[in-house]
C-alpha cells in the first residue's frame, strides 16, 4: 500500500484538472503556441488554432494546457503537461509511476476502465509509458463524489528526467476523444525533453 505522500504525488497530476483555471496564470492566444522551459529542458507545441495557458515559473504542477477554447469556457478536450518531483517516492522508472498512478486512479474513480494497460515506448530517445483510461464521472473522494457531468477518456504519457516525472494528459469526453486523436498525436510528437 502507498503511503500518503506517494498517493498525493500520484493523484496530483490528475486532480489539477479539476482546479486548472485557478491554478495557473492565464496567457491565452489563438495561434500555434510552443511552450519552452529552458530550466527544465522541455519544449512542446500545441495544435494549430488551439489556445494555450502556461505557467512559466514553477518546476512542478501544471506547466501548459492546450484547449480549443479559453480555459474559462467549456472545453470537451484538452492537452496538459504536468511536472511532479519524484523525491517523495521510490519510483525510478516511468512504468513504476504509471502502475502506481493506475492503482490510485482506481481508488478515486469508481467507474474507471483501463482501456490500454501501461506500456513502455521510446520517444526521441527517451523511455516513456503510455496508458489509456476512461471514466471519472463517479468520483469517490472528498467533496467531488459524482460531480462531473460526463465521462472522460485520457491517454496519459509519462516520462522521467532529472528526478522529475512529466505527465502529458490528452483528455476528452468519451464522445469526442477519437475526433481529436490527430491533435493529440501531433502534440505528443512535438515533446522534447533535453
Amino acid at each position: 500500500m502507498f503511503n500518503k505522500k506517494k498517493k498525493i504525488f500520484i493523484i496530483s497530476g490528475f486532480f489539477f484538472l479539476l482546479f486548472l483555471s485557478s491554478a495557473i496564470a492565464q496567457d491565452q492566444s489563438k495561434r500555434p503556441f510552443t511552450y519552452e522551459n529552458k530550466e527544465l529542458g522541455i519544449r512542446i507545441t500545441g495544435p494549430q488554432g488551439w489556445f494555450a495557458t502556461s505557467k512559466e515559473t514553477n518546476r512542478s504542477g501544471p506547466l501548459v494546457v492546450f484547449s480549443p477554447n479559453p480555459l474559462n469556457s467549456p472545453n470537451e478536450c484538452f492537452i496538459s503537461l504536468v511536472a511532479g518531483p519524484l523525491a517523495l517516492t521510490k519510483f525510478k522508472t516511468p512504468l513504476e509511476v504509471a502502475n502506481a498512478q493506475v492503482l490510485s486512479l482506481k481508488t478515486i474513480f469508481k467507474d474507471l476502465k483501463i482501456i490500454k494497460e501501461p506500456a513502455i515506448f521510446t520517444h526521441d530517445g527517451q523511455e516513456g509509458v503510455n496508458f489509456i483510461f476512461e471514466g471519472g464521472k463517479d468520483i469517490s473522494v472528498g467533496d467531488y463524489k459524482g460531480r462531473l457531468e460526463s465521462n472522460l477518456k485520457n491517454s496519459v504519457y509519462i516520462f522521467i528526467k532529472n528526478n522529475t516525472a512529466y505527465f502529458l494528459y490528452c483528455s476528452g469526453t468519451t464522445a469526442n476523444f477519437d475526433d481529436n486523436l490527430k491533435e493529440f498525436q501531433a502534440t505528443v510528437s512535438s515533446l522534447v525533453l533535453k
